[in-house]
């Protein structure tokens, strides 16, 4: 769910990081909304299959995951510390190869979880919800962040999303798989 969180929240904020945090021109803001989901999503095209050979390299798939939580981190901290478009794009770009990392690997590590067959049903539910959750609540937390202090706050936006990416690592831990 944090790295989830982590991408909601890079690609909620990507229009009001641009008028408000780099002031891009308001006319410049929808195509470089379009260039930054573009370039997280074309990463995360390559990240997911790089996820999925690399777990099957090393056997194990909890570092590949702690690896995705901590490029999401990573982009996020990127992100905070933004005072160009390139670098802008730069932060998306990481953002981009963790969750890539993440999606090329969840649906089989939920599956590898699944010990009791008569609960296989609700517990890849729980799994579905985990990673709605986040498409949901950032557009309603993200304001909240942003009208910390006089307004505008983006380090505590993203900071909060670096929190949550670093907090999925330590849950993480707890899971029973390799």
């Amino acid at each position: 769910m944090g790295l989830h969180l982590s991408r909601q929240l890079a690609v909620f904020s990507a229009a009001p990081t641009a008028s408000d945090y780099l002031h891009i021109p308001k006319d410049d803001v929808p195509g470089t909304v379009f260039i930054s989901v573009l370039i997280m999503n074309l990463l995360g095209l390559v990240g997911s299959p790089l996820a999925g050979v690399t777990s099957d390299r090393i056997g194990r798939r909890k570092p590949v995951f702690m690896a995705s939580a901590l490029l999401a981190a990573v982009g996020l901290a990127v992100l905070l510390s933004v005072k160009s478009l390139p670098v802008f794009f730069v932060g998306v770009g990481i953002v981009g190869v963790g969750n890539g990392l993440f999606q090329g690997l969840y649906v089989a590590m939920a599956t590898a979880t699944l010990t009791d067959a008569s609960t296989t049903a609700r517990d890849l539910g729980l799994v579905n919800i985990a990673t709605t959750i986040p498409q949901s609540l950032v557009p309603f937390a993200a304001p909240s962040l942003l009208a910390v202090g006089d307004g505008g706050n983006y380090p505590v936006l993203f900071g909060t999303g670096i929190l949550t990416a670093l907090l999925g690592i330590t849950m993480l831990r707890k899971i029973n798989i390799k």
